[in-house]
């Protein structure tokens, strides 16, 4: 039984079964070092920071005593410090040298591309590459190390690290614990991770995340929860008795916690929430128990009716029911107070004295709600909320509190949160009165002339960020005044007001003010700020592109919205198949392509035949390339737009035909199955649809929300969506694939060649662009991405290449010889079948065997390496995730999937299903390959294994 020395504590330990060269753990202060090749000593190298339990023993711990060391203990750390002089003399020649040779000089990322860096240590005699080299041979690991294995590291003199990166914590997990375990049976823990290079993560930009609001979303529920405690999950101010007025007050206080908590249950999952749940059975039920008969019924009916429409159960109807009637017989010209007042039943529709606008717009919320839910509303309602907010704007576009005739000066003048009011109601009732008059004419502008002074003002003013009511944190109506800018966003569909990101900008502050306990102050604003931050937080099904110029009157592209509530329509709809809420956008063209992304499909029509600029092909090309997908249709079955629809195909995708979609394609089926009754043209590059067109105009049926007779053009919103996002786990808004510039420099850089041959070698051009930057992020290493010929290949130029496709490739003998020399030499070859292309797949099959003749492909598991976190940086990859299509398709997930050749000093690794796609960060439906959270890490693990040798 072999026993070592701990380096950092001097506790003699038992190593059984542990040879040479592996790394271990001391137990007694958490340090890991590696066992040295020959005899017993203490001397080891240290790679990873010990735990807080390893710090300096006091002096008087009985380690440090002088009578417990044995002579050979002094022997030994007396030729310790004899080492240490000498290494450290070392490393004072060696800055001496790197400051006469002013390394820092050299960029790290010049303008063009990334400079190359040496990625690992090279022997102490090798000096340091130039600038222009990128991994030459001698830098890199030997593909079969040395029994000293600690030469594997990065020397300090050979990579060029940023002074950012040295603090900044590694975005990859660590496999192994920070602090000593507690004490185990066998006293002695081997480590399976081995000695390699230090990757070094660069900082992230301080951007709010997704996560940071669901976390701030689940601290808000629990805080709401402990204030509606059992038995009867209402405010503690109602568990006594319902009679008072006060308590009518308060019951609509409770509706609006009950509201908050059901939309934020949804928004983060919350399993204690769902729509049959005890909680939400106890929350719901307590919440219909109480009265709305005086005080402020209609802001407790309208609230407690968009709490029982979230779910719509059908115990739930009689209640949601009752409180939708009791709305529709209170409201007077679409108007509301207080209350229902019976002296005005079937009188007189004008009370100027009673009537107030927040009144209004929750009473029509509540009528909405419920029709959203199925309850049938006349149409007479809404002709007459319309007419309301249209006849009580103010000369400049604005809202008061009440009419002109009201008593109260102050009552009188504009306010924004009344704007804001006005704005949403109008875009409610627009929803179910337009259709009336609105029988598929085109040419028409998307907002009558009252609401679009009203969003002009909106947005000339900065409401929707400089709102006072939103930002006066802790004024009596900040929650009220930011859930109004939501309903304005939410309602419009808009994401930007002028330049604002209305959401993420009011966001960051919403999220600085939540306090400890979870809470926003009190109860109500920590409703009011939940349902903005889950309503605003959810999925985004469409973006429709605005490609007008607003600010040139003679812009020829004027028409964007013939139809201008039908993703409102479409969205709604397909949350309730679906079971998941959903939002749906409008953006400009006038922005860059980064600010689509958080929607899978931009969604372009019109019944003109538009111009865009080559800038603006540009910026839609780069859309798709990014993983999105067009949808485009003609409004009124427009011949005009059906023409430019091909031809903007042509130029976006010019190697691509724009061709009917066949019978048997997935998007017919991913959700619905649909017949083709519905004529659409697609583009598509082997692997995944990239223009999807649809030469009739459905959008009509959205718009009119025709969803009995025309239920199949739903249905094939739906799929569009379905197919676009892969049947996984929905992004929400602010979880976008868009992965921006890394912030800081990188520490070391690699060359990627990206092969070329006569076919489509660059399925998706985007995806190593894309990630390159994540993989400098999470591990501070930057790609150059270089296509690279077959002939040009050559182990001497760069290490790693990578080879894909969708069809039949067929390479000649001068191919296959330079990729034979470069997987001999050294290399690593990654080859995918893009889309999951057997064609492809089959090709490269005989084209290995034709040029390694001697070499067999062997399951990728006989490198165990590969898949498993042994080096720092790397994943258990051991279960790969596959994507639903694939699963559907039969395969299993089995690793065996993949499989290795070893040739010489180098490797290829192949696999028949596909990785390329999976870079993008999409899941795209109808792809015969790996996840991309599986893809993403996976290359990351083949590039560190490369890095660190290629070592079984």
């Amino acid at each position: 039984m072999a026993q070592h020395r701990c380096p950092s504590c001097r506790k003699l330990l038992n190593f059984e079964g542990a040879e040479p060269g592996a790394s271990v753990m001391c137990l007694a202060c958490g340090s890991r070092f590696v066992i040295p090749f020959n005899e017993p000593t203490p001397v080891a190298q240290v790679f990873s920071t010990p735990g807080p339990s390893s710090q300096t023993p006091d002096a008087t711990s009985p380690e440090t005593k002088k009578e417990n060391l044995t002579p050979k203990d002094l022997q030994l750390m007396m030729r310790g410090f004899g080492v240490g002089l000498i290494v450290a003399a070392a490393v004072l020649v060696t800055i001496w040298l790197a400051f006469l040779r002013k390394p820092w000089l050299r960029p790290a990322r010049p303008s063009s591309s990334v400079a190359s860096n040496s990625t690992t240590a090279a022997s102490p005699q090798q000096s340091a590459p130039p600038p222009s080299a990128s991994l030459s041979p001698s830098t890199l690991p030997a593909t079969n190390p040395s029994d000293q294995s600690v030469q594997t590291q990065p020397s300090p003199a050979n990579v060029t690290e940023s002074a950012t990166t040295s603090t900044t914590q590694p975005l990859v997990a660590s496999s192994q614990p920070t602090t000593a375990p507690a004490a185990a049976t066998n006293p002695v823990v081997v480590v399976p991770r081995k000695p390699g290079i230090q990757i070094h993560p660069l900082p992230l930009a301080a951007t709010l995340t997704d996560e940071d609001i669901g976390q701030s979303i689940q601290h808000g529920i629990d805080y709401l929860l402990d204030q509606l405690p059992a038995p009867n999950y209402i405010l503690a101010s109602l568990q006594s008795g319902f009679d008072a007025n006060y308590h009518n007050w308060s019951a609509g206080e409770d509706a609006l916690c009950v509201y908050a908590i059901i939309e934020a249950g949804r928004s983060v999952g919350d399993a204690r929430l769902g729509p049959h749940s005890p909680l939400t059975v106890k929350l719901l039920d307590g919440m219909k128990g109480l009265p709305a008969r005086t005080g402020a019924s209609v802001y407790t009916r309208a609230i407690r009716a968009a709490a029982l429409s979230v779910y719509a159960r059908k115990e739930d109807w009689p209640a949601l029911v009752a409180d939708a009637h009791y709305l529709l017989e209170a409201q007077h010209g679409g108007a509301y107070t207080y209350d229902l007042l019976p002296e005005f039943r079937g009188g007189p529709r004008n009370f100027p004295m009673l009537w107030d606008n927040s009144n209004s717009q929750y009473g029509l919320m509540g009528v909405w709600s419920a029709a959203d839910a199925g309850v049938e509303v006349p149409i007479t309602y809404w002709q007459e909320v319309d007419k309301h907010w249209t006849t009580t704007q103010l000369p400049d576009g604005q809202w008061s509190y009440q009419s002109a005739n009201a008593r109260s000066p102050s009552a009188q003048e504009p306010r924004p949160t009344m704007t804001a009011a006005a704005i949403a109601s109008l875009f409610v009732a627009h929803d179910y009165s337009d259709p009336v008059h609105a029988e598929g004419e085109v040419g028409r502008e998307p907002f009558p002339i009252g609401l679009r002074r009203a969003l002009h003002v909106w947005e000339s003013r900065d409401y929707s960020i400089s709102i006072p009511e939103a930002h006066d944190a802790r004024g009596p109506f900040w929650g009220y005044g930011l859930y109004g800018v939501a309903r304005v966003g939410l309602a419009s569909g808009f994401k930007f007001f002028g330049t604002h990101d209305w959401y993420s900008e009011l966001a960051r502050p919403v999220i600085a003010n939540q306090q400890s306990d979870g809470s926003w102050w009190d109860e109500i604003n920590t409703s009011y700020a939940l349902l903005f931050l889950a309503r605003a937080r959810a999925p985004i099904m469409m973006n429709k592109l605005r490609f007008d110029n607003p600010d040139d009157p003679q812009d020829p592209n004027h028409y964007w919205d013939n139809r201008p509530r039908d993703l409102a329509h479409l969205s709604r709809w397909a949350s309730r198949e679906l079971e998941r809420p959903l939002n749906w956008q409008i953006v400009s063209l006038q922005r860059d392509w980064p600010d689509w992304t958080d929607a899978p499909i931009l969604y372009i029509a019109s019944h003109q035949a538009l111009k865009f600029s080559d800038d603006d092909c540009r910026k839609l090309r780069e859309y798709v390339d990014a993983g999105g997908m067009i949808f485009t249709q003609a409004d009124g079955k427009s011949a005009e737009f059906n023409t430019f629809a091909k031809e903007l195909a042509q130029r976006l995708f010019p190697q691509y035909p724009l061709a009917p979609l066949p019978a048997d394609h997935p998007l017919y089926s991913v959700d619905y199955r649909l017949d083709q009754s519905t004529p659409l043209l697609a583009v598509s590059n082997g692997s995944r649809l990239l223009m999807v067109h649809c030469p009739i105009d459905i959008a009509l049926f959205w718009q009119h929300r025709d969803k009995t007779l025309h239920k199949a053009a739903f249905q094939l919103g739906t799929n569009l969506f379905v197919y676009a996002t892969g049947k996984v786990d929905l992004r929400n808004k602010l979880n976008t694939t868009y992965i921006p510039e890394p912030v800081g420099a990188p520490f070391m850089s690699l060359d990627v060649a990206r092969l070329q041959y006569g076919g489509n070698w660059d399925p998706e051009p985007g995806a190593w662009p894309r990630y390159g930057r994540l993989l400098e992020k999470r591990t501070g290493i930057a790609l150059n991405i270089k296509p690279t010929a077959m002939k040009d290949l050559s182990f001497d130029k760069m290490h790693f290449a990578h080879l894909t496709g969708t069809a039949a490739t067929e390479l000649d003998s001068q191919d296959k010889q330079a990729i034979r020399k470069f997987v001999e030499d050294g290399g690593v070859l990654l080859i995918d079948a893009a889309g999951g292309s057997k064609e492809f797949a089959s090709s490269m099959q005989r084209m290995m065997t034709s040029a390694f003749p001697s070499a067999q492909l062997q399951p990728i598991t006989h490198a165990p390496v590969l898949l498993l976190d042994q080096f720092d940086g790397m994943y258990d990859l051991n279960k790969p995730r596959l994507r639903s299509y694939a699963v559907e398709k039969g395969f299993s997930g089995d690793a065996a999937t993949m499989q290795i050749l070893s040739s010489g000093k180098g490797h290829l690794i192949f696999s028949p299903l596909d990785v390329s796609s999976g870079l993008l960060g999409t899941d795209t439906y109808g792809i015969l390959g790996y996840s991309h959270d599986y893809s993403e890490k996976f290359v990351q693990n083949l590039l560190l294994w490369m890095l660190n040798g290629q070592r079984s």
